[in-house]
């Protein structure tokens, strides 16, 4: 489904003409954001730095899954955990997770779920882990088991968060997150260089880590690449990724009040039209 979104107080039916937009997101998930900047007028670049992988093995996700009963609830952090997940789910075990508590980070993860015909029972109002942990904590989690399928890249907040709680945080490889193909860097590199791209977006810390590894490979060392993007309007889904780019001295232009696609092209469209 293609991004809707409502931009109530601006009335022009290109605010993004003129504009060209980096998007880094992985292949398979920047479809409907890169359709939704371009329907706005936005000339968009997919520069994928990050490709999301099977584990090198599922024993682990396969053995959790097989001792699901055990578990109070289940947490899901991303589209791609739910994705990979219900990918070695049989029946019998759907109807073990109808009992169960199903977390969710995020609304693209809710409706995820929601595909898989499940009811998310917990989603903090801010699509944080940290706002997860605290939305848990409400519940009374000291003794309860969760299971938390996840990246081999990723924050250990919630497991040491609700552990501090008293929770049984139990984390398998779901899928795995590694830098993409940086073939087109010499061209993206000239286009910074050149002042022909106005904005770069950002939707997980993995996929800062990928850019600047690609990105890094095509600047001679006598080149600063923090120097060239400090010119350049960069835009994040949320505190986290805003985190990991400040690790590489570069202030986010944008970060939305909520972590979605949705709020993110809100924020943008208002940079542009302010």
């Amino acid at each position: 489904m293609v991004i809707t979104h409502k931009i109530s107080d601006i009335t022009q039916t290109s605010p993004l003409r003129g504009k060209t937009i980096l998007v880094t997101r992985a292949v398979h998930q920047a479809e409907d954001f890169s359709t939704a900047l371009r329907s706005l007028g936005a000339d968009v670049l997919e520069f994928p730095t990050i490709r999301i992988c099977d584990p090198e093995s599922w024993d682990d996700l396969d053995r959790c899954i097989k001792n699901i009963a055990g578990y109070h609830g289940i947490i899901f952090t991303s589209v791609n955990a739910v994705e990979k997940f219900f990918q070695r789910v049989d029946a019998d075990t759907r109807l073990v997770l109808k009992e169960k508590i199903l977390c969710a980070v995020g609304s693209k993860t809710r409706e995820a779920l929601r595909a898989q015909r499940f009811t998310v029972a917990i989603i903090p109002e801010r699509f944080t882990a940290e706002e997860l942990v605290a939305a848990l904590k409400s519940t009374n989690v000291d003794g309860k088991r969760f299971l938390l399928p996840r990246s081999n890249k990723g924050g250990n907040t919630i497991h040491d968060s609700l552990a501090h709680y008293g929770a049984v945080v139990e984390e398998c490889i779901a899928y795995k997150t590694e830098y993409a193909d940086p073939s087109a860097a010499d061209f993206i590199r000239k286009m910074l260089e050149n002042r022909n791209i106005h904005m770069i977006t950002f939707f997980s810390p993995s996929s800062v880590e990928g850019f600047f590894h690609s990105m890094r490979q095509a600047f001679p060392e006598n080149e600063s690449l923090t120097a060239i993007l400090r010119g350049i309007h960069t835009a994040v889904i949320g505190t986290v990724t805003a985190e990991a780019l400040q690790t590489e001295g570069i202030r986010p232009t944008i970060i939305p009040a909520r972590s979605t696609s949705e709020a993110l092209i809100d924020s943008i469209v208002r940079l542009y039209t302010s």
